[in-house]
């Protein structure tokens, strides 16, 4: 089969030639990161407070082994977390069990397995542990929109070339990030998209409904592309579409298909949609996909901090004056207890939040 166009992007510009926005939505223990290009979202992200970005990111590590079967070399990273970082050998340079080099992480820690690094062009360590900052670094917004003063603050201190402003109304921004969350994206008329995200690849199945070929297009498709960027889906994405027997309607698709994701900057290939309906897309991943930002696993609850951040995340709409105790699950509760975003939900509502058992 043979691959679609791609899109990409450099590091330090826009993507095309519209200027950029990135809008943060701060909820108590955690931040997200929504870029946009016009009223088109390019990606997603999000960052738990005490949760490290390592794309971008530079340190230091020792060459631990050297692995020329795989032509390439394990690095003990020198930070706290002590992990192991995998590095392709140089093909001009010879190292030596022991040396030291100056790294730049390319990917987040995954499934137990350290990042993939390289070696650093200069030897000045560069702090991208703040996803925000990643995210100008990078793409390079012009303009900033946060729901906190104080981010607002950080980014316009380090970034003065930002245009700063309020970020007026996030309820849009709230119901992306709950459409992105659920597995199955209903669309009306018996159509919808079910995510199954796996730890090689993700499955995506289309269902087209009661809608013809023309309507499946036209509303199926627009929203394929964009929860690719909400969820921020990375590597092989499998997609069980329809099938088409006529070779002009499967044109008509990849053409539709290809339409959609030509702005999405991580699209690295998109295959022809085969007679029994399957479309394989890669992207290119960067940074944590959603479930993994969360702490979701497939077939595996969610873990508790994500649990808490979920509840302090709806309070902070419903709680009040004349009614601020919070309600858990017992399991929670002990986890509540001098949990560093109760105390910021206390503040950001003004008053001290209660706990009390469902």
């Amino acid at each position: 089969m043979t691959a679609g166009s791609t899109a990409g992007s450099t590091a330090g510009s826009t993507v095309g030639s519209t200027p950029l926005r990135l809008d943060v939505l701060r909820q108590p223990g955690r931040r997200w990161f929504a870029l946009f290009q016009d009223q088109n979202l390019l990606t997603l992200r999000l960052q738990n407070d005490g949760q490290r970005n390592w794309t971008g990111s530079q340190l230091w590590g020792r060459v631990q082994a050297l692995e020329p079967a795989l032509k390439s070399a394990f690095i003990q990273l020198e930070d706290a977390s002590a992990m192991l970082g995998l590095m392709k050998l140089p093909k001009k340079q010879k190292l030596l069990v022991g040396q030291r080099l100056m790294l730049r992480c390319l990917t987040e820690p995954r499934a137990g397995k350290g990042p993939k690094v390289a070696q650093a062009q200069d030897q000045g360590t560069r702090d991208m542990s703040d996803l925000g900052d990643w995210l100008i670094q990078n793409y390079a917004p012009r303009l900033l929109a946060a729901n906190s003063l104080a981010d607002q603050q950080r980014y316009a201190q380090r970034w003065p070339q930002l245009a700063t402003q309020e970020l007026s109304n996030t309820d849009p921004l709230e119901e992306l990030i709950e459409a992105a969350r659920h597995d199955r994206v209903e669309l009306g008329q018996g159509a919808w998209l079910l995510f199954e995200p796996g730890e090689t690849l993700t499955a995506v199945d289309l269902n087209t409904g009661g809608l013809d070929f023309e309507a499946a297009n036209a509303r199926l498709i627009p929203v394929l592309a964009q929860q690719m960027r909400s969820r921020n889906l990375g590597g092989l994405i499998v997609v069980d579409a329809m099938e088409l027997e006529s070779k002009a309607e499967r044109a008509t698709f990849d053409r539709a298909l290809k339409a959609a994701l030509k702005t999405d900057p991580l699209i690295l290939s998109i295959a022809p949609i085969s007679a029994q309906g399957l479309v394989v897309i890669e992207r290119r991943r960067e940074g944590l996909s959603l479930d993994e930002a969360l702490g979701l696993r497939r077939y595996q609850r969610a873990s508790d901090e994500t649990r808490l951040l979920d509840a302090l995340a709806d309070a902070e709409h419903r709680l009040s004056i004349q009614d601020p105790t919070l309600r858990l699950p017992a399991d929670l509760l002990a986890v509540a207890q001098d949990h560093p975003a109760l105390d910021e939900l206390s503040r950001r509502l003004g008053l001290a939040v209660k706990l009390a058992a469902l």
